[in-house]
């Protein structure tokens, strides 16, 4: 009992103290070796810093207490870093602590009431989402599907959202279900120009939930409204935390328009407004997931966003060059489509699908199969978080050995 209360004080001590300005990105992570850890390279959740795994044992906080508001400051401006709006008051940080992406997704929806038309475009399982929760607040939902791995045809686009007056587009920008990145500053422009030539406001609403913190966002030149993502993945904090980047005078536009949310946990202007006013929230929050979310934006602001793009850029051309080099073939025909943080590939042929996986994961090393349309045909690996280039190579060294050893002959 003596060496624990020992080791808590000195895991006290080293969140206290902690300045990730004063530690390089490849040094954050020093603890947990990987035989006892597994390394992930799934999209979510993330391999975290040492100081943001060390924050979840923090001090007994009263979530109504000034210490709790200072932590909630902090991140409310911290997190539009990676939505390309910092120091911007047009923009503000509505979240849902204690909500997946997913909730933060529903929240944007649910906003809008019913019958409000809305357009989303899809090519994976998280646009097809977007409908399905439309459909559920019963908006009047017109999906335009590109099917799983397509891009998304800009003059398609143009030409239903010209054919009709719709209120809300609403699309994915990641599409992790395929590793596509999808052009939703293109889609932003269209939108602004229908706006003008029909004189009419379309709300564009963005799931940045795997892109914000990897990808280049900036909300007020894509004329975004809404712009989702969530603490577990790129911004390399622990999953829990739903955030939406909101445009100040649309969340205005909403409440004078008097739209009546279709959820009381997820209502989004509520939220916004005791964000607002008190620097609170309207429910009792997870605490545990505040604090290791506001060490975890402090340390992209150490680092700038620029910095973590190059970094998982060169991650992620090291694992395409290698598979190239053992001939395994992406679903995402376009190199430039697809998003810098996920690859998927399509099985070889003559493999042993759950022996591949089996030995992967005896390696300690955590990926995913693929959903939908590309079950048992394709894998995905992720290099999101505190990952080395020492990881990634023993990655490829691993997929290699998989192929090896899950080879049918």
């Amino acid at each position: 009992m003596k060496n624990l209360k020992k080791a808590i004080e000195l895991i006290y001590n080293y969140v206290d103290n902690y300045d990730p300005r004063t530690v390089e990105f490849s040094q954050r992570r020093q603890i947990c070796f990987e035989k006892n850890f597994p390394l992930l390279f799934c999209p979510g959740p993330v391999r975290v810093s040492d100081a943001v795994k060390m924050s979840m044992l923090h001090p007994d906080l009263g979530h109504r207490e000034e210490e709790f508001s200072t932590i909630l400051k902090s991140i409310l401006e911290n997190a539009k870093i990676p939505f390309g709006v910092a120091n911007n008051n047009n923009y503000e940080i509505v979240t849902i602590i204690g909500g997946s992406g997913s909730a933060a997704n529903e929240s944007i929806i649910s906003s809008f009431k019913e019958g409000t038309k809305i357009l989303i475009p899809t090519n994976g399982i998280f646009g097809e989402a977007l409908v399905k929760t439309a459909i559920v607040h019963k908006l009047d939902v017109k999906q335009i599907d590109f099917g799983w791995g397509n891009s998304i045809d800009l003059n398609v686009v143009e030409q239903k959202i010209s054919s009709n007056i719709y209120e809300v587009l609403m699309m994915v920008h990641h599409e992790t279900s395929t590793g596509q990145l999808n052009p939703i500053k293109e889609v932003a422009a269209i939108c602004r120009l229908v706006e003008e030539k029909f004189n009419s406001k379309i709300f564009m609403c963005v799931d940045a939930v795997s892109s914000a913190g990897a990808e280049s966002i900036d909300v007020e030149k894509f004329n975004i409204s809404f712009c989702s993502t969530q603490s577990g993945k790129a911004l390399l904090s622990d999953p829990g935390v739903g955030i939406i980047c909101a445009r100040s005078s649309d969340l205005d536009l909403i409440r004078e328009r008097k739209y009546q949310s279709g959820s009381k946990y997820l209502a989004l202007n509520n939220q916004a407004q005791i964000h607002r006013e008190k620097v609170q929230t309207l429910n009792t929050p997870a605490i545990g997931l505040a604090i290791p979310l506001d060490i975890a934006l402090k340390e992209l602001k150490a680092d700038g966003l620029e910095l973590r793009k190059e970094i998982y850029l060169k991650y992620a051309s090291k694992i395409r060059l290698a598979a190239k080099e053992m001939e395994l073939k992406t679903v995402i025909d376009d190199e430039q489509c697809m998003s810098r943080v996920l690859t998927t590939f399509y099985y070889p042929q003559n493999i042993n699908v759950d022996n591949f996986h089996n030995y992967i994961r005896n390696k300690n090393i955590i990926i995913y199969r693929g959903k939908g349309p590309i079950a048992g045909k394709a894998f995905q690996l992720a290099n999101i978080g505190y990952l080395t280039f020492d990881h990634i190579d023993y990655l490829i060294n691993s997929i290699k050995e998989a192929l090896r050893f899950s080879h049918i002959p």
